[in-house]
């Protein structure tokens, strides 16, 4: 903790949002997620168990989830998204994936590939498209691939989801410095540190579990109601400790170690001073080695907080009240595309421009678009990573200038190393996917020919973007 602890904190979130602190589930209070405090002299931590994604209409806020959020100095995610969105950590992510020097079929036994083989083609999966792919991404990608099928089938009703707790708290726009509990690489490349041995028992368990499944909605409606109550206990039963027994390398790397650095980390901060928040998904609560026993066994009491109202259903960042300024950073729905003359006049520079279209009104100040580019061996990848509106709610709106329309980033393309490497696709890189455009280049024109259904990139009408290579482009650059 960085900042002065109040003395009159407890007492006054206790008048503010009735609530009460004991040790374990007490069914005299409404049921809500997990929220534990933890104090010393000078230090107030509290310690929420979040759920990475909601049902629709599942009550989880309470008042006392708002005042302790609103009250801490500091907000510590797992990893936080502005530390996940640097690009060179999404390369590295991609590159963890693949292995140019070993395929599925060198790693596994004939038995065993022939089995992946087969429910891959079940699931409508070239299986040799993916051979050098690492066995942890198959795994990953296939009760995906499963559970899309079964719906697309009528096996099972598509299971809506809402942004979990930790994305509508750094959507709030608080003010609030929002860091990351863990190491950001290592829980960003988990998988990739798992043993050899380990992988391929967690791919051959997920072909275990994908051909003996129950419904999907079955097994997430158990653990949502376990998250509602606030049972951690029973969330570990659930979840970790069903992974621990056919996985034991899987568990340790995703929940074990990841528990230790958690709780030594808790346990820096409240040598500190001042009042903090940190929210990490409630499976991590539970168990022997979970992060509440950690901090038990370091003498540390983490206190089960109540709040005496009944929780209501949240999928929006609602408002609570800060006395900082408001910060948001800000992921688009969708993003649009066109192609424009390098401003200075370079002949041998074409602009990508990617933009948002805005309607801010106010004291704001707003970052361009951020993003990363890559040359292929015959492509650009490309990501973007959303970018920062900055409030001011205390200066005088008549003096913060015109409302801001448009949101912007000028990519440039070289024509020459086009050519040189025979770059004739855009991989345009986003968080659930890739949309891939198609570019040819002569001496008169580029053109940019969009995917059938661009999923997040896209250009006007859907239809390819040609650019006259000795045109003059007189369009001036959207304002910032």
């Amino acid at each position: 903790m960085c900042r002065l602890r109040s003395a009159l904190f407890l007492s006054a979130l206790m008048m503010a949002a009735p609530l009460t602190a004991q040790a374990e589930v007490n069914k005299n209070y409404p049921p809500q997620p997990a929220m534990y405090v933890i104090r010393d002299a000078d230090s107030t931590l509290h310690l929420y168990g979040s759920a990475h994604a909601i049902q629709p209409g599942v009550a989880w806020r309470t008042d006392a989830f708002n005042y302790a959020l609103g009250h801490a100095d500091e907000i510590w995610l797992e990893s936080s998204n502005s530390d996940m969105a640097n690009p060179a950590m999404i390369n590295k992510i991609k590159q963890s994936g693949v292995d140019t020097l070993h395929s599925l079929p060198e790693r596994l036994s004939k038995d065993e590939y022939e089995r992946l083989d087969d429910v891959a083609d079940r699931l409508g999966v070239q299986l040799s498209s993916f051979d050098h792919f690492r066995p942890w991404v198959l795994a990953m990608m296939l009760p995906a691939l499963h559970h899309s099928k079964n719906i697309k089938n009528g096996k099972q009703d598509s299971i809506p989801m809402n942004p979990g707790v930790e994305d509508i708290v750094e959507t709030m726009g608080l003010g609030t410095p929002i860091k990351s509990i863990e190491n950001v690489e290592k829980h960003m490349l988990l998988f990739s540190l798992l043993s050899e041995q380990d992988e391929k028992a967690y791919l051959l368990n997920t072909l275990d579990e994908i051909e003996t499944a129950q419904s999907d909605k079955e097994e997430l409606n158990k653990i949502t109601e376990a998250w509602r109550k606030g049972d951690v206990e029973l969330m570990y039963q659930m979840g970790v400790e069903e992974m621990k027994k056919p996985t034991p390398g899987l568990y340790d790397t995703l929940m074990s170690k990841r528990n230790h650095e958690m709780a030594t980390n808790i346990i820096r901060e409240l040598k500190g001073s001042g009042k903090d928040m940190v929210i990490v998904g409630a499976g991590h609560l539970g168990g022997p080695d979970g992060v509440v026993a950690l901090l038990q066994k370091a003498g540390y009491t983490p206190e089960r907080v109540y709040d005496t109202k009944e929780p209501v259903p949240s999928t929006t960042n609602r408002y609570i009240d800060r006395p900082h300024y408001r910060h948001l950073e800000a992921a688009p729905k969708k993003v649009l595309m066109r192609l424009r003359a390098e401003p200075n006049g370079n002949a041998d520079i074409v602009m990508l421009n990617i933009y948002v279209p805005l309607a801010i009104n106010g004291c704001a100040e707003i970052s361009p678009l951020q993003y990363y580019i890559q040359n292929g061996e015959d492509a650009y990848d490309i990501v973007t990573s959303g970018f920062t509106i900055t409030h001011h709610p205390q200066r005088n709106a008549q003096t913060c200038g015109a409302a801001t329309k448009t949101v912007s980033v000028d990519i440039p393309l070289r024509l020459s190393h086009m050519k040189e490497r025979g770059i004739d696709k855009l991989r345009l890189w986003w968080q659930n996917g890739i949309d891939t455009y198609g570019l040819e280049l002569n001496d008169t024109e580029i053109t940019m020919t969009p995917p059938e259904r661009p999923m997040y990139y896209n250009v006007a009408g859907n239809e390819p973007v040609t650019f006259k290579l000795s045109a003059k482009d007189t369009e001036k650059a959207p304002k910032q």
